[in-house]
């Protein structure tokens, strides 16, 4: 506060054409410092009545009343404007079970090494190999299956037919 009142002196007494005396800055800090106090005392008063006012207790209000208007009865008739979300749908996944699709490998399909690099540190090569070696036997594996199926699908056939010809033997024979 002295630094600024130094600093605004300075700058009156240095002016040339100032009329302010001492005198006239003495009324203007008086008055200051009596506006500060009653500031002060404006501010203190209404903290104490704000503070003596604030209550935490609430009981005896309703909560669906805001501001002396009632929102209790509004709440049920929104009920009625309620629309309800929708019933979720589930995707159907059909699970294939183990064995019927899985490590089979397709015919169009050429052998492709896994992509490595030169900071991974791996031998290369001797994974190459290994991955081929996989690719092969699951190939191979997947020929194999293809074929049984194959047969199993003709032994069936065969056998139906077989019946039929047992059937239509047996109908001959009984006529």
């Amino acid at each position: 506060l002295m630094k600024m009142v130094r600093f605004g002196a300075k700058e009156i007494f240095r002016s040339k054409e100032a009329t302010v005396s001492e005198e006239d800055i003495d009324e203007i800090l008086k008055r200051s410092e009596e506006r500060t106090k009653q500031d002060e005392e404006e501010i203190k008063g209404s903290y104490d009545a704000s503070l003596r006012d604030f209550s935490l207790d609430v009981t005896d209000q309703d909560f669906q009343t805001f501001e002396g208007k009632s929102y209790s009865k509004t709440t049920q008739d929104m009920t009625g404007w309620f629309i309800a979300p929708s019933k979720r749908e589930r995707k159907i996944i059909n699970y294939k079970p183990p064995g019927s699709g899985s490590g089979f490998v397709s015919s169009k399909k050429k052998f492709k090494a896994t992509l490595r690099y030169d900071f991974q540190f791996f031998q290369r090569e001797r994974l190459a190999q290994l991955e081929e070696k996989i690719w092969k036997a699951k190939k191979d594996y997947t020929e194999r299956v293809r074929e049984e199926k194959k047969r199993k699908k003709m032994q069936a056939k065969l056998e139906r037919q077989r019946k039929r010809a047992e059937k239509a033997a047996a109908a001959a024979a009984a006529a």
